[in-house]
């Protein structure tokens, strides 16, 4: 029987937009779950501000471990999400 050739295992590469990286990065950067150092990726959760007679829904972004399923928010996430509320409560102002 032939032996076959064992092929190294390299991980993929991704883009990313950071500055001061590389245009491809690998994949070994990525953001860890602080309670299992599972990986995590961005999720969205439904969010709703009651304002009588009004109700806007909007989502709001989440980092989630794909291993334990705990779900947290880093400030760039806390901005983002800040200004979601805001401009859902600017609509039902507005109404």
């Amino acid at each position: 029987m032939a032996e076959r050739k064992r092929e190294s295992v390299r991980p993929a590469k991704v883009p990313t937009d950071k500055p001061g990286v590389p245009r491809w990065t690998r994949t070994t950067d990525y953001i860890q779950c602080q309670s299992c150092r599972g990986a995590a990726a961005r999720c969205a959760r439904a969010r709703t501000i009651r304002r009588d007679p009004d109700t806007v829904h909007y989502l709001a972004y989440l980092w989630r471990c794909s291993v334990c399923g705990h779900e947290w928010e880093d400030d760039a996430l806390r901005g983002i999400n800040e200004a979601a509320a805001s401009q859902a409560r600017a609509v039902t102002d507005e109404a």
